[in-house]
């Protein structure tokens, strides 16, 4: 078995306290770094990093939940226009216009006007079903962004 020696000393990593860096230096540094937190003891700056970051990540996600709450709402409006488009045009198909009634008794385009009908009563509720969902999510997504803004004052 061989041993290979190298030439050069094994460098420390950039940031790393080697020991190229004197202890005075580095109690100088680390005094720098020290602040007092709320409490009052001493907080290394690793420490106070670590808590900014965790706010940030905080405030990243209260900003994501109000966005996607916002994002549902949209939808739910949007689907429940869509609704009531549908629910407009059933109207437009049952009132008569004016002349008396919508044609005799029976016939190929009374038959058309119910089935019309019926399919845009489903598509009505589709479309309200669909905004029902929308509006339970965005509530849920405000409901999180309420427990964030509530954690973090």
């Amino acid at each position: 078995m061989r041993t290979v020696i190298s030439s050069t000393p094994p460098q420390p990593f950039p940031g790393d306290s080697g020991d190229s860096v004197p202890e005075w230096i580095r109690e100088a540094r680390a005094a720098a770094l020290a602040t007092v937190t709320e409490t009052g003891e001493t907080q290394t700056g690793e420490t106070q990093a670590a808590d900014t970051q965790a706010a940030d990540h905080e405030l990243e996600r209260l900003l994501r939940a109000e966005a996607r709450a916002a994002e549902w709402r949209d939808r739910a409006a949007r689907a429940e226009t869509k609704a009531l488009r549908q629910r407009r045009k059933i109207l437009k198909l049952t009132t008569t216009g004016g002349k008396g009634g919508k044609g005799g008794k029976g016939g190929k385009a009374k038959k058309k006007r119910s089935r019309e009908i019926r399919r845009r009563l489903e598509r009505a509720a589709e479309w309200e079903r669909r905004a029902g969902r929308a509006e339970c999510k965005a509530a849920r997504f405000e409901r999180r962004a309420a427990r964030i803004r509530a954690r973090r004052s």
